[in-house]
C-alpha cells in the first residue's frame, strides 16, 4: 500500500506500508514535514492554498500509524 503526500516545495513523497514498518523513500521525510508547512491544493475558486500547522501534520501522521496497526492486527 503506497501514501502519497506532497510537500509544501511541491515534491511528492512515496510512504510505503509493509506490515508494521514504514520505509521512507527519504530519512528526512519525517523531519520535513513535522518542521515546514505543507499546503493543501488550491480550491476551485483559487483561494489561497491552506496551510497545514506542524501539530496537524503531526496527528495526520499519527491517525495513519494508528489505522495501519489496526489494519496489520486484524490479519
Amino acid at each position: 500500500m503506497f501514501l502519497t503526500a506532497n510537500t509544501y516545495k511541491g515534491d511528492y513523497i512515496k510512504l510505503l506500508v509493509i506490515s508494521d514498518l514504514i520505509f521512507l523513500k527519504n530519512r528526512n521525510i519525517l523531519t520535513r514535514l513535522i518542521n515546514t508547512k505543507t499546503t493543501m491544493p488550491k480550491a476551485r475558486n483559487n483561494q489561497n492554498p491552506k496551510e497545514l500547522s506542524r501539530s496537524t501534520v503531526v496527528v495526520l501522521l499519527s491517525s495513519f500509524l494508528s489505522i495501519t496497526s489496526i489494519l496489520n492486527e486484524s490479519d
